[in-house]
C-alpha cells in the first residue's frame, strides 16, 4: 500500500481501501455480544458510530475534491497575475531604458549649450576687442 503524501490522498486511500470496513466491523460487533464482552446495545452504538464516521470520511473526500479544484482555479489565477506582472516589469524596464537614453541626450545637450555659451562669450569678447581696436584706429586716424 502506498503511503499517502497529503491529507486528501489519505482520505481517498481510506475510502478506497476501507469501503467495506464499516460493514465488516459492524458484522464483527454483532458477534462480540455473543462472547459476552459487550452488550448488544453497545455493539449497535459502536456500529452506528462507525457508520457515521464512514459517512463523514466520504463527506470529507467531497470537501477535499472541492478544495483541490478551487486550489487549481486559484493557481490558474496566480499564473495569469504573474504573466501580467512580468509584462508590467518588462514595460518598466523598457521605460527606464528610454529615460536613461533621454537623460544621456539631455546631458549631451547641456554640454552643447555650455560650449555654445562659452563660444558666444568668446565671440562677444572678440567683438568688444574689435570695437576697441576700431575705435583706437579711428582715433589714431583722426589725429
Amino acid at each position: 500500500m502506498n503511503t499517502p503524501t497529503t491529507i486528501a490522498d489519505a482520505i481517498r486511500q481510506l475510502v478506497k481501501t476501507d469501503n467495506d470496513a464499516p460493514r465488516l466491523i459492524a458484522e464483527a460487533l454483532q458477534e462480540i455480544p455473543e462472547l459476552g464482552l459487550i452488550t448488544q446495545q453497545e455493539a449497535q452504538g459502536f456500529s452506528n458510530t462507525i457508520d457515521e464516521q464512514a459517512e463523514e470520511i466520504k463527506s470529507l473526500e467531497t470537501t477535499v475534491n472541492s478544495l483541490e479544484s478551487e486550489n487549481q482555479d486559484l493557481q490558474v489565477d496566480i499564473d495569469k497575475v504573474k504573466e501580467k506582472l512580468d509584462a508590467a516589469l518588462d514595460k518598466i524596464d523598457h521605460l527606464e531604458g528610454q529615460i536613461s537614453d533621454r537623460d544621456d541626450e539631455i546631458g549631451d545637450l547641456e554640454r552643447d549649450v555650455s560650449r555654445l555659451e562659452r563660444d558666444l562669450g568668446n565671440a562677444e569678447d572678440e567683438i568688444e576687442d574689435l570695437k576697441s581696436e576700431l575705435a583706437e584706429a579711428r582715433e589714431g586716424g583722426n589725429q
